[in-house]
């Protein structure tokens, strides 16, 4: 329709990658983002806080705090570019249409991208230095206070719209992008057998390649942070393995392995009987643990109990509590893993909602979709690349940093 022709052109055709390519853009904003916010989960929080404190890190404050600067300047001007395209799309449009161009400055913007990465990684953050002594670097205070505004900013802009935003436009999209995924794979067969039309293909293939890749990329990373943390301790790591604590990130809940000396997890089918009751029969005989139960040690163990108050020492009190890390917490490995598939899925989200704009301007579903990927063919995107020049060359560093 006119309106969409008119409403797109206020949208910078190159926020409208491939969606294969959106799907790795994201994945590589995902890693730049975690990395200037400084990613609590690549650390212990002693070692976190540490780092936060020491005096001599003068100089990586400096360059992380110049390259905060530069990337939350490419973010403000990102913003101001979709809060000037609201307001010039609105000029002469109706309300609806209004509502529906600022649905797709939202889906089209990878500001969205970075405020889901940026706010779920402030929270983490957030939770780490909850206790911690409010004593830190002078240019750990102003980074701080330069993401916490840059946090807020992004939730209130993009966080709390996409909710919103999620809610019609992309239970809608979905469902349009998954009708026609279904009459395109099933149709596929007879095209190609009786030589059809294979333009279709287009909507069925990219949309299996971006959701293979985003489930590969997002585990990929997830896991990624546990093997750096575990490069990084690797003393640690080898106690959590041999505490039998590791996480399981393909089932959250599930320890990879138990240690035999968790009470109740031993196996007590080949321990020897002891007769506690001191009686021939079978009523007092209760397995021992590899033969060390006897009645001579319980009580010992009993006198040494009462010596002490009645609190029997653990391993833990005598070696020390394992630390909480990415490694054996669940609640830390799945933050990480809810972050990275939050990231990795936000082109496929920006997709329906595009779809669903069109089909509420008046397209049906299949010409919705068909027209959304058509104009993210590779051929279409490198031809505006290419021509795009320096303002072009920015926009293509945000978008894919």
């Amino acid at each position: 329709s006119r309106i969409m022709l008119a409403l797109e052109g206020y949208l910078d055709p190159l926020w409208r990658p491939p969606l294969v390519l959106a799907v790795l853009a994201a994945g590589t904003k995902y890693v730049v983002t975690a990395f200037l916010m400084e990613d609590p989960v690549l650390c212990t929080r002693e070692d976190y806080i540490r780092r936060r404190q020491d005096p001599a890190s003068g100089s990586w404050r400096r360059a992380l705090l110049c390259g905060q600067l530069i990337f939350v300047g490419l973010a403000a001007q990102n913003l101001f570019m979709d809060l000037g395209a609201a307001a010039s799309s609105g000029l002469h449009t109706s309300f609806a249409a209004r509502c529906h161009f600022s649905a797709m400055v939202l889906a089209f913007s990878p500001n969205t991208v970075t405020a889901v990465v940026g706010t779920v990684t402030f929270g983490m953050k957030a939770n780490v230095l909850k206790d911690a002594p409010l004593h830190c670097h002078r240019l750990c205070r102003a980074s701080d206070k330069l993401m916490q505004v840059f946090v807020f900013v992004m939730g209130f802009f993009y966080i709390l719209p996409l909710v919103l935003v999620s809610l019609c436009y992309g239970c809608l999209g979905v469902l349009g992008v998954c009708y026609v995924f279904l009459v395109d794979s099933v149709s596929f067969p007879w095209r190609l057998l009786s030589g059809g039309d294979m333009g279709a293909i287009w909507v069925a293939f990219p949309v299996g390649c971006a959701l293979y890749m985003s489930h590969m990329l997002s585990g990929a990373l997830a896991a990624g942070s546990a093997l750096i943390f575990e490069w990084r301790y690797p003393e640690l790591a080898q106690k959590v393995k041999n505490e039998g604590t590791r996480v399981n990130f393909r089932n959250l809940g599930v320890t990879t392995n138990v240690p035999a000396n968790i009470v109740g997890c031993a196996a007590v089918q080949d321990a020897p009987l002891v007769d506690l009751a001191g009686g021939a029969g079978t009523d007092g005989l209760v397995a021992s643990e590899a033969g060390q139960g006897s009645s001579d040690d319980m009580a010992e163990e009993d006198g040494a109990e009462a010596g002490t108050g009645g609190t029997r020492s653990s391993p833990s009190d005598a070696e020390g509590v394992t630390e909480k890390c990415i490694l054996n917490d669940e609640v830390i490995a799945a933050a990480t893993i809810f972050r990275a598939y939050g990231c990795l899925s936000m082109p496929l989200l920006q997709l329906a909602v595009i779809i669903a704009a069109r089909i509420f301007l008046g397209d049906n579903v299949w010409q919705a979709t068909m027209k959304t990927f058509d104009e993210r063919k590779w051929s279409h995107y490198l031809e505006h690349a290419s021509g795009s020049g320096l303002s072009g060359a920015v926009s293509l560093m945000w978008y894919f940093l």
